[in-house]
Protein backbone atom coordinates (compact mmCIF):
# COMPACT_ATOMS: atom_id res chain seq x y z
CA UNK A 1 0.00 0.00 0.00
CA UNK A 2 1.46 3.56 -1.15
CA UNK A 3 0.85 6.43 0.91
CA UNK A 4 1.60 9.38 -0.37
CA UNK A 5 2.98 12.04 2.25
CA UNK A 6 2.54 15.78 1.21
CA UNK A 7 4.97 17.61 3.82
CA UNK A 8 4.67 20.60 1.94
CA UNK A 9 0.62 20.75 3.03
CA UNK A 10 1.65 23.56 5.97
CA UNK A 11 2.86 25.77 3.33
CA UNK A 12 -0.70 25.73 1.45
CA UNK A 13 -2.57 26.04 5.12
CA UNK A 14 -0.58 28.75 6.27
CA UNK A 15 -0.55 30.70 2.97
CA UNK A 16 -4.58 29.96 3.02
CA UNK A 17 -4.88 31.64 6.74
CA UNK A 18 -2.79 34.91 5.55
CA UNK A 19 -5.38 35.06 2.21
CA UNK A 20 -8.27 34.90 4.85
CA UNK A 21 -7.02 37.71 7.09
CA UNK A 22 -7.04 40.06 3.74
CA UNK A 23 -9.87 38.43 2.08
CA UNK A 24 -13.23 41.15 1.81
CA UNK A 25 -16.72 40.43 0.32
CA UNK A 26 -18.51 42.11 -1.08
CA UNK A 27 -22.73 41.84 -1.15
CA UNK A 28 -25.55 42.97 -2.64
CA UNK A 29 -28.88 42.38 -1.03
CA UNK A 30 -32.47 43.21 -0.84
CA UNK A 31 -35.21 42.39 2.49
CA UNK A 32 -38.79 42.16 1.58
CA UNK A 33 -41.08 43.60 4.15
CA UNK A 34 -44.91 42.91 4.30
CA UNK A 35 -46.86 44.79 6.33
CA UNK A 36 -50.63 45.73 7.50
CA UNK A 37 -51.79 49.14 7.23
CA UNK A 38 -55.22 50.41 7.79
CA UNK A 39 -55.88 53.39 5.92
CA UNK A 40 -59.75 55.84 5.84
CA UNK A 41 -60.87 55.95 2.39
CA UNK A 42 -60.65 59.25 1.91
CA UNK A 43 -57.06 59.41 2.63
CA UNK A 44 -56.17 56.56 0.16
CA UNK A 45 -54.85 58.65 -2.33
CA UNK A 46 -52.65 60.66 -0.40
CA UNK A 47 -51.01 57.91 1.62
CA UNK A 48 -49.90 56.08 -1.36
CA UNK A 49 -48.89 59.14 -3.51
CA UNK A 50 -46.84 59.66 0.02
CA UNK A 51 -45.79 55.98 0.75
CA UNK A 52 -42.16 55.81 -0.10
CA UNK A 53 -41.56 58.99 1.23
CA UNK A 54 -42.72 58.54 4.47
CA UNK A 55 -41.42 55.09 4.76
CA UNK A 56 -37.91 56.58 3.67
CA UNK A 57 -38.13 59.45 6.85
CA UNK A 58 -39.55 57.01 9.32
CA UNK A 59 -36.65 54.14 9.12
CA UNK A 60 -33.64 56.25 8.10
CA UNK A 61 -31.71 53.85 6.36
CA UNK A 62 -28.03 54.75 5.33
CA UNK A 63 -27.35 52.39 2.37
CA UNK A 64 -31.53 51.01 1.53
CA UNK A 65 -33.51 52.75 -0.77
CA UNK A 66 -37.35 51.22 -1.80
CA UNK A 67 -36.91 49.27 -4.75
CA UNK A 68 -40.91 48.47 -5.09
CA UNK A 69 -43.79 48.08 -3.34
CA UNK A 70 -47.30 46.54 -3.95
CA UNK A 71 -50.23 45.66 -2.61
CA UNK A 72 -50.87 41.70 -1.84
CA UNK A 73 -54.15 42.02 0.14
CA UNK A 74 -57.27 44.75 0.65
CA UNK A 75 -60.13 43.87 3.13
CA UNK A 76 -62.72 46.64 2.99
CA UNK A 77 -64.12 48.65 6.04
CA UNK A 78 -67.08 50.56 6.69
CA UNK A 79 -65.00 53.35 6.46
CA UNK A 80 -61.57 52.38 5.72
CA UNK A 81 -59.17 49.56 3.87
CA UNK A 82 -57.05 47.13 5.03
CA UNK A 83 -53.72 46.32 3.26
CA UNK A 84 -51.21 44.17 3.00
CA UNK A 85 -48.33 45.88 1.47
CA UNK A 86 -44.96 43.79 0.31
CA UNK A 87 -41.99 46.57 0.22
CA UNK A 88 -38.70 45.82 -1.49
CA UNK A 89 -35.65 47.55 0.41
CA UNK A 90 -32.35 46.91 -2.07
CA UNK A 91 -28.90 48.74 -0.66
CA UNK A 92 -27.74 51.33 -2.72
CA UNK A 93 -24.32 50.47 -2.34
CA UNK A 94 -22.68 47.34 -2.79
CA UNK A 95 -21.75 46.52 1.07
CA UNK A 96 -18.01 45.27 1.66
CA UNK A 97 -17.30 43.09 4.82
CA UNK A 98 -14.42 41.08 6.17
CA UNK A 99 -16.34 38.19 6.90
CA UNK A 100 -20.03 35.88 6.87
CA UNK A 101 -20.51 36.81 10.47
CA UNK A 102 -20.48 40.61 9.61
CA UNK A 103 -22.52 39.85 6.71
CA UNK A 104 -25.35 38.10 9.03
CA UNK A 105 -24.95 41.34 11.74
CA UNK A 106 -25.47 43.99 8.72
CA UNK A 107 -28.94 42.57 7.44
CA UNK A 108 -29.80 41.54 10.60
CA UNK A 109 -29.47 44.96 12.31
CA UNK A 110 -31.97 46.12 8.87
CA UNK A 111 -34.66 43.45 10.07
CA UNK A 112 -34.53 44.47 13.33
CA UNK A 113 -35.15 47.83 12.47
CA UNK A 114 -38.27 47.08 10.00
CA UNK A 115 -39.71 44.66 12.91
CA UNK A 116 -39.52 47.34 15.40
CA UNK A 117 -42.71 48.88 13.86
CA UNK A 118 -45.93 47.54 14.68
CA UNK A 119 -47.14 47.44 11.54
CA UNK A 120 -44.46 44.94 10.22
CA UNK A 121 -45.73 41.51 9.51
CA UNK A 122 -42.60 39.35 8.44
CA UNK A 123 -39.43 40.03 6.79
CA UNK A 124 -37.41 37.96 4.26
CA UNK A 125 -34.16 38.59 2.95
CA UNK A 126 -31.62 37.34 -0.32
CA UNK A 127 -28.03 38.33 -1.09
CA UNK A 128 -28.46 39.04 -4.60
CA UNK A 129 -24.84 38.53 -5.19
CA UNK A 130 -21.37 37.80 -3.09
CA UNK A 131 -18.09 38.34 -4.11
CA UNK A 132 -15.11 37.47 -2.29
CA UNK A 133 -11.82 39.58 -3.21
CA UNK A 134 -8.62 40.19 -2.00
CA UNK A 135 -8.29 43.35 -0.24
CA UNK A 136 -6.06 45.66 -0.67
Amino acid sequence: MNVLVNYDSWKLTDWREEREETMKIMIDYHLEQKMIEEVKKINIANYFRNFKDNLIKQYQFNNLEIAEFSIVDVEETEDSMIYTIQVIWSNIEEIVLDSEEEIKECIQKDINKLLEDDRTIIVDHEIDSKVEYEGV
